[in-house]
């Protein structure tokens, strides 16, 4: 009950013309994952020129952590599903945006601030003129449709409807909270830690990550607009709570690498970027 039901489904919808599920898991991610590029550097392209979009992808793709956007995880549909949401946004298509945001928050817990995202770019459009918001802006509330029917089912099958927020206190989950994230920091500063092996490498990782999207989801509030700057940083906030996981979380976080490729115009930035990256992935 932890995890949502979009991506499985998906998996065993596949898994009715493919034997192995294990092989369904692989194509839908992957898949998705392919649309989900291609999505986002339309998406890009309304507010970046060409060579920056093609960035993004590129930063999204070598990103330390897009591994899992191949693997038998729900990141790929995800983001799919989010980049979606807020290209049918940007065309004021809000009932698709709005059943986009759906797929989002039966996907993972965080795609409810999908909903929160569209609405500020709704309101982005009339410049926030509360006086030229009108009824189609009542279909943004259709996002939280996944997170409302997982509700209900697991209310139905468990007694409990947030079941899976409970999940994640079982013992053996590997729970860490923000306390933990200032220890591995503690730990970063630490000369004999890294002499007697103790020295908690990849943890510092998680938390840079973390601090370094949360810095440039606040900068895309100037660089692309509100509506990505609250998104990311929802997100970003969120995902501390486990934050051993955050280079996983951060890979979705799209606005962040549009944020990256407008920063990263000097080629030697870029490649130097480029090259850590790829080195970390491996």
């Amino acid at each position: 009950v932890a995890f949502f039901p979009f991506y499985p489904l998906l998996i065993r919808a596949l898994h009715t013309v493919i034997p192995d599920p294990y092989v369904a898991a692989l194509l839908v991610s992957n898949v998705a994952f392919l649309l989900a590029l291609i999505v986002l550097y339309r998406l890009a392209r309304l507010y970046l020129d060409e060579g920056a979009a093609r960035r993004t992808l590129v930063l999204v793709a070598v990103f330390p952590f897009a591994f899992y956007f191949s693997a038998v995880y729900s990141e790929s549909v995800f983001l799919l599903a989010v980049v979606a949401a807020f290209y049918f946004g940007e065309r004021r298509r809000w009932l698709w945006a709005a059943l986009a945001a759906a797929a989002a928050s039966a996907t993972r817990a965080v795609g409810i601030f999908t909903v929160v995202g569209l609405v500020v770019l709704y309101l982005q459009h009339i410049d926030f003129q509360w006086r030229r918001v009108r009824p189609d802006i009542l279909w943004l509330a259709l996002g939280g449709a996944g997170l409302v029917a997982w509700m209900v089912y697991l209310g139905s099958a468990f007694g409990n409807p947030l079941a899976f927020a409970y999940a994640q206190d079982v013992a053996g989950w590997g729970y860490f909270g923000p306390g933990d994230m200032l220890s591995a920091l503690r730990s970063a500063l630490s000369v004999s830690a890294l002499l007697d092996g103790t020295y908690r490498a990849l943890a510092v990782i998680h938390a840079l990550i973390g601090l370094g999207a949360l810095a440039l989801g606040v900068v895309a509030w100037r660089r692309i607009g509100p509506a990505y700057a609250v998104w990311s940083v929802l997100v970003v906030v969120a995902s501390f709570s486990m934050f051993v996981g955050m280079g996983r979380y951060v890979s979705v976080v799209f606005p962040v690498f549009m944020v990256g490729a407008l920063l990263l115009k000097d080629t030697r930035w870029y490649q130097a970027t480029l090259y850590v990256s790829i080195l970390l992935l491996a």
